[in-house]
């Protein structure tokens, strides 16, 4: 796995490449969460920042950044996301949870058709070599490109796909042949799944949570 500083200035050079000028986060943990956890949380693309926060880094060394911004972010995913580690039995922090495309952006579809096509391939570089330093057992995928992505550098076969209990939405379930899953969700900006009761006993079927 390429070290910290050399990712900074591959995803720095590739910003000013793309002319993305809004900053760039591709981690919300702690660098030194890369090879110590085995559940992996994956979105899009980082938004609009809280105040105050840093706009260009690749890692958030005080912590998971849903946890530690909670009392000023604005986003809806951040209780959302909480609520999910308490799913899973686990810690915000035991978590590595990042995005795929690096690039912040208000809203995805702002970018132009070149940077949304450009955006992820670098991303995908970077989860290749994570994956490498430690397979994980599962990952939670956020959104389609995400799930695009896991699926194909883990080799990972469709396995299941539910009702989510959130009106016609559905949860998909991919599966390598090593054992590792990828959860296919919907974006939790959106659809707060973890609000609403009927949702839960898909969420926990989909993790395989028993």
């Amino acid at each position: 796995m390429e070290g910290r500083e050399v990712w900074d200035a591959r995803i720095s050079a590739a910003a000013g490449r793309l002319n993305f000028v809004e900053g760039y986060k591709i981690l919300y943990v702690p660098w030194r969460t890369i090879g110590r956890s085995d559940t992996v949380f994956l979105s899009l693309n980082p938004g609009a920042p809280p105040d105050g926060a840093e706009l260009c880094t690749v890692s958030d060394e005080r912590g998971n950044s849903y946890e530690v911004e909670q009392a000023v972010t604005a986003s809806p995913i951040t209780a959302q996301f909480l609520a999910l580690a308490a799913l899973l039995g686990l810690r915000p922090g035991d978590i590595l949870t990042g995005t795929v495309a690096r690039f912040r952006s208000p809203r995805w579809r702002d970018l132009t058709l070149v940077q949304r096509r450009a955006a992820p391939d670098l991303g995908k570089e970077f989860w290749r070599q994570v994956f490498a330093a430690r397979t994980p057992r599962r990952v939670i995928a956020c959104c389609p490109e995400a799930a695009k992505i896991a699926t194909d550098l883990l080799q990972a076969r469709p396995e299941l796909t539910i009702r989510s209990g959130w009106g016609d939405t559905s949860l998909y379930r991919y599966r390598a042949e090593a054992g590792p899953i990828v959860a296919q969700i919907p974006h939790l900006s959106t659809f707060k799944l973890l609000s609403r009761p009927e949702c839960l006993g898909p969420l926990r079927t989909l993790l395989d949570l028993g």
